[in-house]
């Protein structure tokens, strides 16, 4: 099931049932795909938010 505005479709329902993650969360995938950093909600500060995730994945932090 494709939740309104996104790019995927959860054809059986699994990603919805283990992902832990609410309409306004988000997830980094690697291109190796693994999972770099989750948000399981939405954020006060996403931007920020984002920006010290990545600097801790690149070893920037």
């Amino acid at each position: 099931m494709a939740r309104a505005g996104s790019d995927f479709d959860d054809v059986d329902g699994v990603w919805e049932q283990v992902g832990e993650i609410d309409a306004h969360g988000a997830v980094l995938i690697r291109p190796d795909n693994h999972v770099a950093w989750r948000a399981l909600s939405g954020d006060d500060q996403p931007e920020q938010t984002l920006t010290a995730a990545l600097e801790t994945i690149l070893g920037r932090a």
